[in-house]
């Protein structure tokens, strides 16, 4: 009877291993993951521009291009900043799916170093209306298609804020 109960039990571990690998494998196909985890990382070199040019700049980037900020560290001598930021994320109404606007938070580490920058983006939680906000990694929906479909536009976006950061800072225009 122990022998039965053990072989259960390991058997339904082994099954949730499975599912967990599983649900890690669907989402490392749109994201790139880190630990597990939904990560952006990117170092950008940036030519002869000081250390301190590129904290202004990116803090610059930051209050103008990340929609309801919040800084919460911006250490100009060590060229670190960190903020949270939301991107959203609409999907249309169609036969087989109800659509509906999808808000992330997200936190922006940008590190200014050497004459380049790197930038993360971390720690992806969906914001749920009258609950605690949910990891990307363990949110799921009724509809396979429609998570995916949610997936790869906030892939989209995501990749599109670090375009906008390289541009930002990179790319910076004086008056």
């Amino acid at each position: 009877m122990f022998k039965l109960s053990v072989i259960l039990m390991l058997s339904c571990m082994a099954k949730v291993v499975s599912l967990t690998t599983t649900e890690e494998t669907k989402l490392s196909e749109v994201f790139p993951m880190d630990n597990g985890k939904v990560t952006y990382s990117e170092t950008v070199e940036c030519g002869n521009i000081t250390q301190a040019e590129l904290f202004r700049r990116s803090r610059l980037w930051i209050t103008q291009a990340v929609s309801d900020n919040k800084v919460l560290l911006a250490d100009k001598d060590t060229g670190d900043m960190v903020s949270t930021g939301i991107v959203t994320v609409v999907l249309p109404r169609s036969e087989h799916s109800a659509g509906g606007i999808y808000n992330f938070r997200y936190n922006i580490v940008i590190e200014c170093v050497n004459r380049k920058y790197r930038a993360t983006i971390s720690h992806i939680e969906i914001q749920e209306p009258n609950s605690k906000n949910t990891p990307v990694e363990s949110f799921t929906m009724q509809s396979e298609k429609n998570q995916t479909e949610l997936y790869t536009e906030l892939d989209k976006k995501l990749k599109e804020l670090q375009v906008s950061l390289q541009q930002g800072v990179k790319e910076y225009r004086a008056f």
